[in-house]
């Protein structure tokens, strides 16, 4: 990571069981580390005031710019506004980490398909492609860029409460 240069994190996870946002948990680290690394860091999440914290460590620790974007990732608008806006305030973004997840852990047959499970797909899906189409649009221009989705390992297990996972 010599030439790490600028990372956007889009990192979320909306509260069922465990936590993951770029305020707690692995986003934090993620951001932490690229940080350390030398990246200035863009972050997106519901949570302001755990971006806010993460922000300050960044730049009193690591004395690096930080962006907070307290934003739904599922909302296409403000995520293209917060990538732009990145890219206007830092400089070209080389590093992406999508992150965000959703944990619907009920039995399928009591899913409820105009809601939970929409919203499970737009956040797990949707949301992650979204922010990879934006990056790779931007990543091409300049010949360079790393994008990096993480997802769950529940996606590889066959159970009857974690169905949206294996879609």
């Amino acid at each position: 990571l010599e030439q790490v240069g600028r990372m956007w994190s889009n990192l979320e996870f909306e509260m069922d069981r465990n936590a993951y946002n770029a305020g707690r948990g692995i986003g934090k680290s993620i951001a932490l580390a690229l940080a350390q690394s030398g990246a200035h860091v863009a972050l997106l999440s519901r949570t302001k005031s755990e971006l806010e914290e993460v922000a300050e460590i960044i730049k009193t620790k690591f004395n690096k710019k930080t962006l907070v974007f307290p934003v739904d990732t599922t909302n296409e608008a403000a995520v293209e506004n917060a990538f732009s806006t990145t890219e206007r305030e830092l400089g070209k973004v080389t590093i992406v980490v999508a992150n965000a997840g959703y944990g619907l852990w009920r039995p399928f047959v009591y899913m409820d398909f105009g809601g939970d499970w929409w919203r499970e797909m737009e956040l797990n899906v949707k949301a992650p492609m979204f922010l990879a189409q934006l990056a790779i649009k931007s990543m091409r221009e300049n010949n360079e860029g790393t994008f990096i989705a993480i997802s769950s390992s529940a996606a590889c297990i066959s159970s009857g409460t974690l169905f949206p996972h294996l879609v």
